[in-house]
């Protein structure tokens, strides 16, 4: 699955990270790294690993594409604890309902959005997997880079 995610992200020029479900949209954080790691660790402990599956493809408007992922509670519990313990920090949650997606296209035109979609309409996604961990990513330079894998509870 990840493998054919990656490959219309690539044909899509969606941003250059691996395939990935954002659990926070990027924030600044200006205290030190290793309290940040803590707080995510702390957080994370509190969910035991649990699958994450999905199937079909969606889109915010004209403007995204993605690959669907069901909002399983775990997904969902492990999602508000860290938008909460992000909060306490002072790092304000996101105002919008989450909606758990892997993004292959973004900041579509019509044009390019039809096209796109006419593209996957043989791409029907259907996946299952294990959820572990958690990755902390920092934007450096011109990309995304993983900082940290943080495990869940139990892991």
């Amino acid at each position: 699955m990840e493998e054919k995610c990656e490959k219309w992200r690539r044909a899509f020029q969606a941003p250059s990270t691996v395939a990935h479900i954002t659990l926070i949209p990027p924030f600044i954080w200006e205290k030190d790294l290793h309290a940040l790691i803590t707080l995510l660790t702390n957080t994370a402990e509190s969910v035991n690993p649990f699958f994450i599956r999905g199937k079909g493809i969606g889109n915010f408007g004209k403007r995204t594409l993605f690959v669907n992922v069901e909002l399983d509670p775990n997904l969902d519990a492990l999602q508000a604890g860290l938008a909460a313990s992000l909060s306490a920090e002072g790092i304000p949650s996101e105002r919008r309902r989450y909606k758990p997606h892997i993004t292959l296209a973004t900041r579509l035109d019509r044009r390019r959005f039809s096209a796109y979609k006419e593209k996957l309409s043989t791409f029907h996604p259907e996946y299952c997997f294990q959820c572990s961990k958690i990755s902390l990513f920092q934007f450096k330079g011109h990309k995304w880079q993983e900082l940290e894998q943080i495990l869940l509870g139990g892991a």
